[in-house]
């Protein structure tokens, strides 16, 4: 019965909060229409959901993860580095 409602719980607390935190109000109304949101746009959007996904080969993504936080590291690391200018 929820799953019917509410077929990606994760989206419709996100948008609940999300909704809330843009209008920086906890006025009935602002609840209420937050509640609308985050019930309406993940039934309106269910088909555009991909199927699951089943992750075949997690040590590729730990690798790739390291990978890209070690760029982003150095990129950082570069950027304070005074640059000299000829």
């Amino acid at each position: 019965m929820i799953a019917r409602i509410l077929p990606s719980l994760t989206l419709s607390a996100t948008l609940f909060v999300v909704w809330i935190l843009l209008h920086q109000s906890l006025h009935p109304a602002t609840l209420l229409s937050a509640l609308l949101v985050a019930v309406a746009v993940p039934l309106i959007t269910r088909s555009l959901r991909p199927a699951s996904v089943m992750m075949r080969r997690p040590d590729v993504l730990v690798r790739l993860t390291l990978i890209v936080l070690r760029d982003m590291a150095r990129s950082a690391s570069d950027s304070m580095q005074p640059h000299h200018c000829s």
